[in-house]
């Protein structure tokens, strides 16, 4: 065996110990000043060692060539095999160059951290908007999320890729496609959010983004953890390509969740469309809890209940067919607000209303209860959220009744305060403007008891709905047979926000989330809600 030599490195000149014969040519990029290391290599280890120690022993017989020992043809090959597989120019090189010198610690990098106050790093940072981030902190921030808070850390790579729509990056993709599928044991559904990104990865643009975003916040060894990662991709998207097809054999239940990732992909690229503003007001509202920004802020009371109302106003009432009055028990608030985060439009307009108030102490009761659900469910923020919020309301099951579809649980970071949104129910009588120049009304309730349907046999499906604020999963129903009751309730006159009455007609029986909102109204003697919040609902 070739014994590896002890050299040191000292801009141009390698002083090799125990080498005596004239030194051939060296590439250029071997001169990097600062990148004088004690290190060690083997022209053997250079030509057949496929690692990452392989490379740093090649980048030692290439700076070294008197190391080459006659096998400078095989040295070129194995040079060859590392330019392909980690996309390397010339220019390139020089950044391998400085990775190989660094010790084994600092060079094995195996996983990145965005930090915006710097806790981890030592450097002071102000803290970035995401529609701000570079590729590089797209690549970080899938790996190990964006600090919400100072208290909390949200991490949900499915989210943050979705939020960022159009501007992820090839670079922010990749880190995706890692966090969720390089793993030791991949779950179908792990299968199911990121084999749509592998199919498009664009590994030319890629690599334009990486030697663009020159931010030294991220060093060498991890520009260099990010041109491996395409390594380990381009060596193992047919092991996982067949895994897919594996698991699709395996079960029919599994099939259709694959089946189902790529209609959703599909449907993904026409709502990025159609919903372009609702987007990009979303991802605003997402900035300005990044930033914590008063400035971002500001006006975002009206931006967003204007996006609510049309989203709100663009669903159908048979939407919310399952709303029903079952006796004393309130499901009907959480059954709506499961209802409005089930369509997209519904969902990205109360997310930024939601998030637009999330540090107001008086928000309402109608932000806290579409942030209660907003917590635990998938979402419909882009397709990956979407594949498994679809994927929980297929109802599927598996033909090996000892088995189970495992997907991963969501808790997303949310301040909510003590704040009952339990509801009450009352026939509306009337509303008055609560003073001059006032936004308030006082609603007034009907005094003597009135008529109106309750369903008395309720069917329940396999076909998940909603997971409620204690984290208990809720399936869909359906109402099989109502019968008038006689309601007996009657409440004081309540003071609140004149948009939320808006509709209100008399004889309605309307639904009372604390004091301050009129979430739900029934026509009289109706069945299905026909106004939400004071929108009214498309027929």
């Amino acid at each position: 065996m070739t014994p590896k030599r002890l050299i040191v490195w000292s801009g141009t000149l390698v002083a090799a110990l125990g080498a005596a014969t004239p030194a051939a040519a060296q590439p250029a990029w071997c001169d990097q000043p600062g990148a004088d290391r004690l290190t060690s290599y083997n022209v053997k280890y250079a030509i057949d060692n496929t690692g990452t120690d392989g490379l740093v022993d090649l980048v030692g017989v290439l700076c070294d060539p008197r190391e080459q020992e006659g096998r400078g043809a095989e040295v070129e090959v194995a040079r060859k095999r590392w330019a392909k597989e980690l996309y390397l120019t010339d220019a390139d090189w020089a950044e391998v160059r400085i990775w190989a010198a660094l010790g084994g610690s600092d060079r094995n990098v195996v996983s990145m951290l965005l930090d915006p106050r710097g806790t981890s790093r030592g450097f002071s940072r102000a803290k970035l908007a995401w529609s701000d981030l570079t590729p590089m902190d797209h690549f970080a921030v899938m790996q190990n999320g964006y600090p919400a808070d100072s208290d909390t850390e949200s991490h949900d790579p499915s989210y943050v890729a979705d939020a960022l729509g159009t501007k992820l990056t090839e670079v922010g993709r990749l880190g995706y496609i890692l966090t969720i599928c390089r793993k030791g044991e991949l779950r179908p559904i792990d299968l199911a959010r990121c084999i749509g990104d592998i199919a498009v990865l664009d590994r030319k643009k890629l690599l334009q983004e990486l030697r663009a975003d020159r931010d030294n916040r991220y060093s060498v060894a991890e520009r260099m953890w990010i041109r491996l990662g395409v390594r380990w991709l381009d060596q193992n998207r047919a092991v996982l390509e067949e895994q897919v097809k594996k698991w699709k054999a395996k079960d029919p239940a599994y099939a259709k969740m694959f089946e189902i990732a790529a209609e959703q992909r599909k449907l993904w690229s026409e709502h990025q469309k159609t919903h372009a503003a609702l987007l990009d007001l979303t991802l605003a509202m997402e900035d300005a809890r990044a930033t914590g920004s008063r400035k971002r802020y500001e006006g975002c009371d009206a931006r967003t209940w204007d996006a609510w109302k049309t989203a709100i106003g663009a669903m159908p009432q048979s939407a919310f067919s399952d709303v029903v009055i079952e006796g004393e028990w309130d499901t009907y608030t959480d059954a709506a607000a499961g209802a409005i985060l089930r369509d997209p439009a519904g969902y990205l307009a109360s997310v930024a209303l939601i998030l637009c108030h999330e540090h107001d102490e008086n928000r309402d009761g109608l932000v806290e209860k579409l942030a209660t659900h907003y917590k635990l469910w998938p979402g419909a923020r882009g397709p990956r959220t979407s594949i498994q919020a679809a994927i929980l309301q297929a109802g599927l099951e598996l033909d090996d009744r000892t088995e189970r579809i495992e997907l991963p649980k969501i808790e997303r970071v949310y301040r909510t305060k003590n704040y009952g949104t339990g509801a009450r129910l009352a026939t509306f009588a009337s509303a008055k403007r609560a003073g001059k120049g006032s936004d308030n009304v006082v609603l007034t309730w009907a005094a003597k008891a009135v008529k109106h349907s309750q369903c008395v046999d309720m069917r329940t499906s396999r076909r998940i709905s909603r997971i409620d604020a204690n984290g208990n999963v809720q399936y869909e129903r359906t109402c099989m047979k109502y019968k008038n009751v006689v309601s007996r309730t009657t409440i004081d006159p309540m003071t609140v926000n004149g948009r939320y009455a808006a509709g209100l007609k008399k004889g309605m029986l309307v639904a009372m989330i604390g004091n301050d909102v009129p979430f739900i109204a029934w026509p009289k003697g109706g069945k299905t809600p026909t106004i939400i919040a004071g929108v009214p609902l498309a027929k």
